[in-house]
């Protein structure tokens, strides 16, 4: 279910979810739009139906819900160290008491394109973060770049990765994509200012890792790449 008009909202176009959504009921599976759920029924502990709210009840046998994840901060209550969203942190991964250095999932790390803070829950970051903090604690004096967002999804050989800015960060930027429809292939460069700062592939993803540098150096692109040069 999505509560929106498609799923991954965030991060997703509207034609990279609709691949998306065709990919999941290749499978069998039935995704609602525009729905959540606001009743389970049953009885004896056990699940028989789910009503929407649009007031519709379905059978149910089992209900799984993922609604995201949120930072456990409460045991940080009166410190002055636990914002809701997570612990904020400087670039040296330092929280606002200087002897105490934080990573990983229960900070607000700084977005490295944009430079707002704000809780990302990437493991390969959390790995990163450790590594600065480890060393800061240790005196290094090291700087953590900032949390490029990057995740990806496989459904059965249908691939999606996404990164850097979301379809709803992107005002002023510039868009390049291209549609390979016999392939099932899909692809959405986002340029700001001569430089890379979104990415969006469905079906060929191979060379992710190259674009996903682009961003993370933020290196100039002096000729984005043009629809008809995309698929290289």
């Amino acid at each position: 279910m999505a509560r929106g008009e498609q799923p991954l909202s965030r991060v997703l176009d509207a034609t990279a979810a609709a691949m998306l959504m065709d990919a999941v009921a290749a499978l069998g599976i039935g995704l609602r739009c525009r729905s959540w759920p606001v009743a389970l029924g049953g009885a004896g502990g056990k699940v028989d139906s789910l009503t929407l709210n649009n007031g519709r009840e379905l059978p149910a046998q089992a209900a799984i819900f993922s609604v995201g994840v949120t930072a456990n901060v409460e045991f940080l209550e009166g410190t002055g160290l636990g914002d809701p969203g997570g612990i904020l942190v400087d670039r040296h991964l330092r929280s606002r008491a200087p002897e105490i250095f934080a990573a990983g999932d229960c900070i607000q790390p700084h977005h490295l394109l944009t430079g707002e803070q704000w809780p990302y829950h990437i493991w390969p970051a959390a790995v990163d973060q450790g590594k600065v903090a480890g060393a800061n604690l240790a005196g290094a004096g090291r700087s953590y770049p900032g949390l490029l967002p990057q995740n990806s999804l496989s459904l059965r050989g249908f691939k999606v990765i996404f990164g850097g800015l979301g379809p709803h960060d992107t005002g002023d930027c510039e868009s390049v994509a291209a549609m390979d429809r016999s392939r099932g292939h899909y692809r959405r460069l986002i340029y700001r200012q001569g430089r890379l700062v979104g990415l969006t592939m469905v079906g060929a993803v191979a060379d992710a890792g190259i674009y996903f540098q682009l961003m993370a150096q933020r290196l100039p692109v002096p000729e984005p790449l043009t629809p008809g040069r995309l698929w290289g």
